[in-house]
């Protein structure tokens, strides 16, 4: 991918679609067009995901709708000829984003390459999440919605062997959501624990889950975080790290929190 900005005739700025042959040191433009919007350098508005086979590639294109968001194209490798999956609000990594914030999740890529996971935020803040087979761009997106007006899809995590997607939905910043599993072989999800979810990990094996929760112990005090662990197939929780410490008076002291980077 690459931008060619106003010059000459040019007045508006172009995106543009390179073909690079390493052996003959090569690059050959196979598409051009007017974008939509601006290239952002702390956002990660053009990416590309290519199939499996490497027959097709998937790209990203800024939307204009704001620094993060984007649409999704298509096109064969061979014939390029780029077909739009998704016109715009599909949400990007930036590296302003903060762990605490109230965001959706970012774009995310299977370890096996096969499945891309992406959150449409639409300017109404109504945020489905949408799940593409890279094996075969004919096939629809798994499409599911976060709810409500203004809830959103928070985190979401594959398993190792690429066979489910975790995620976090509904309310964020300390408000009622859900953990959920979606099963990529058959399109179903299924609920794993009610909470009020932020970021979460998954272990090695797949079997469980880390998880950030906020706990509300009084209407009247801030909630504080929690570190839980929580196995997938029996549901049960744990709390392996908490954020927080009640006074004898009832208050909210010595608040903290553990954010799960990584499970290795």
């Amino acid at each position: 991918m690459g931008y060619r900005c106003n010059r000459g005739a040019v007045t508006t700025t172009q995106w543009q679609l390179f073909n690079i042959d390493p052996t003959n040191r090569t690059a050959q433009l196979e598409q051009t067009d007017t974008a939509a919007g601006r290239y952002f350098v702390f956002s990660q508005t053009n990416a590309l995901f290519p199939s499996p086979d490497g027959n097709n590639v998937f790209f990203t294109l800024p939307d204009g709708i704001s620094n993060q968001t984007v649409g999704l194209y298509t096109t064969a490798i061979d014939n390029v000829a780029p077909t739009q999956l998704i016109d715009r609000s599909a949400v990007m990594p930036s590296v302003s984003d903060l762990p605490y914030d109230a965001n959706n999740a970012t774009a995310l890529l299977s370890p096996n390459g096969q499945y891309l996971s992406l959150v449409v935020n639409t300017p109404n803040n109504d945020a489905t999440l949408y799940v593409y087979d890279l094996s075969d761009p004919a096939l629809l997106p798994i499409t599911i919605d976060a709810g409500d007006t203004g809830d959103t899809i928070g985190a979401m995590v594959f398993n190792a062997s690429s066979s489910s997607l975790y995620y976090v939905a509904g309310s964020d910043q300390g408000g009622n959501n859900s953990l959920f599993a979606l099963d990529l072989n058959t399109g179903t999800e299924s609920r794993i624990r009610r909470g009020r979810y932020a970021q979460v990990a998954i272990s090695p094996d797949g079997s469980t889950l880390a998880a950030m929760n906020w706990i509300e112990f009084d209407a009247e005090e801030p909630r504080y975080l929690t570190l839980e662990v929580i196995d997938i197939a029996s549901t049960a929780q744990t709390a392996i790290y908490v954020g927080g410490e009640v006074d004898e008076e009832g208050k909210l002291i010595n608040q903290s929190f553990a954010y799960p980077v990584a499970w290795r």
